[in-house]
């Protein structure tokens, strides 16, 4: 669940894409929590493990995370259209699976990514 970190991003920035241009999105906050809890734990992995992971830091991120889906779910509880029940799926989904997803901020043998050699690079 968590390896699928990379791909996750890149379905958020889709949902990004097709937000009216001005308009606040659930999905950049989604997406922006999650590369900061990204962040946060290449930083600490550089200090030298999660043990130095700014845990004050990453509950702000993690309420972030959780609350943009929230908003996610219900913006799109409607589901008119197709785009719309896309996003609702994704939304929902990041809902259910919200603990999964940031693993890798719990066990530093889980990468951010899909492969270990481009989990913790850009």
């Amino acid at each position: 669940m968590c390896r699928h970190n990379a791909h996750l991003l890149r379905e958020l920035q889709q949902v990004i894409d097709t937000a009216p241009d001005g308009r606040w999105c659930w999905a950049e906050q989604a997406a922006g929590a999650l590369c900061e809890m990204k962040a946060l734990v290449e930083a600490a992995l550089e200090a030298g493990g999660l043990e130095h992971l700014d845990q004050t830091a990453l509950a702000g991120q993690v309420r972030l995370w959780r609350s943009a889906a929230l908003i996610g779910k219900n913006d799109t509880a409607a589901r008119s259209g197709t785009l719309m029940k896309k996003h609702n799926a994704l939304a929902t989904r990041i809902a259910a699976r919200h603990e999964g997803y940031p693993r890798f901020t719990r066990d530093q043998r889980v990468p951010f990514g899909n492969n270990a050699a481009s989990a913790r690079s850009g």
